[in-house]
């Protein structure tokens, strides 16, 4: 059964990764025999225009900084995760209660905050 793909759901990487399925499914020779190779063209062109503009720009002079950065950063979220974990089982009710609470908070914006990409763990992160 041939399904429709709903491309109006599709992320942007994910539209991309279709559409560059596309054209390695359709190679120039078999669109020209089939009186689509310049649609096909249009195609190409377009998604190397598109994947030009997604791709993340890495040509920073202070790219490793940030890096190294986002890693201390996503050391120092696990590191606090874990010491509110731990704290579950503190012997005094209170600090046991409080954190039970700041771990409830931080598992509201996701169990694996540390995980996301650079924009959108800062934006997680942030958000109040």
């Amino acid at each position: 059964m041939i399904t429709t793909a709903n491309l109006e759901k599709y992320r942007n990487g994910d539209f991309l990764q279709f559409v560059n399925n596309v054209l390695e499914l359709l190679p120039q020779t078999t669109a020209d025999q089939l009186n689509i190779g310049s649609q096909r063209t249009v195609l190409q062109t377009a998604a190397q225009s598109f994947n030009n503009a997604y791709l993340p720009y890495t040509g920073s002079d202070i790219t490793p900084e940030i890096q190294a950065l986002d890693a201390q950063r996503d050391n120092a979220v696990i590191g606090i995760k874990m010491i509110l974990e731990a704290w579950q089982y503190h012997f005094d009710p209170e600090t046991k209660n409080n954190a039970f609470a700041l771990l409830d908070i931080l598992n509201r914006f996701g169990e694996r905050i540390y995980k996301l990409r650079y924009q959108l763990e800062t934006a997680t992160l942030t958000a109040s």
